[in-house]
């Protein structure tokens, strides 16, 4: 029988063998950061998460934030065989099947477009539902802040890769308006989530200070 640390370890292998010579912006890097943004999460809602009896939901949160990306529709068409070869992967290292099915419930609602659109799914599980969003704001808070500028800028590249710097710094502060300065006010939604946010927030906007200047 796996271990906890053995499982998660299975994980991330196979998510970043899955996600092999993608850009570092959608790819394993992305994927341990929101990881640990995750685990900063639940330990500050500890006694919402301990108390779920269904499943572990510590151990459900840090697969689904290892794997939230594997299957991303910029990089992979047939997003829904992907996700039954995903679950036959967890089953195979032994997650119970409601792990198993929570994990593909949150990859299944974690995407910002889908949120933007109103096509989150309303009807979750609380505890699911709880989970989702401590990975779904772990996974905005890596969009964020400095470091989330530069997985920005190199997004970009990768969609652009023949463009001039200054044309990728535009396309950079432009997503920044349009998108990660709304995900702190209206998608993050924990609490520690929005502490955390807060300080990144006040990154990107020193950032756009040091442009206008």
């Amino acid at each position: 029988m796996l271990g906890y640390d053995e499982q998660l370890q299975k994980i991330e292998n196979w998510a970043k063998e899955m996600t092999e010579g993608r850009d570092a912006s959608h790819a394993i890097e992305h994927f341990r950061r929101v990881r640990a943004f995750t685990v900063r999460i639940l330990e500050d809602l500890r006694d919402d998460v301990v108390s779920i009896s269904d499943f572990d939901g510590y151990l459900v949160a840090e697969t689904a934030a290892l794997v939230h990306d594997v299957f991303d529709h910029k990089y992979v068409s047939d997003n829904a065989s992907g996700l039954e070869q995903m679950k036959e992967f967890l089953r195979s290292i032994e997650l119970k099947e409601s792990e198993v099915e929570a994990v593909i419930e949150i990859c299944e609602n974690v995407s910002f477009s889908k949120e933007k659109k109103g096509l989150l799914n309303q009807n979750l599980p609380k505890h699911v539902m709880l989970l989702r969003n401590i990975v779904s704001d772990a996974d905005k808070l890596d969009a964020i802040g400095y470091d989330g500028i530069e997985r920005c800028r190199m997004y970009t590249r990768h969609r652009n890769p023949t463009g001039t710097e200054e044309e990728h710094e535009r396309n950079v502060i432009k997503h920044m308006h349009d998108k990660l300065f709304r995900l702190l006010p209206y998608y993050i939604r924990t609490k520690p989530g929005k502490a955390i946010g807060a300080k990144l927030q006040r990154e990107m906007l020193a950032y756009i200070e040091d442009k206008i200047e």
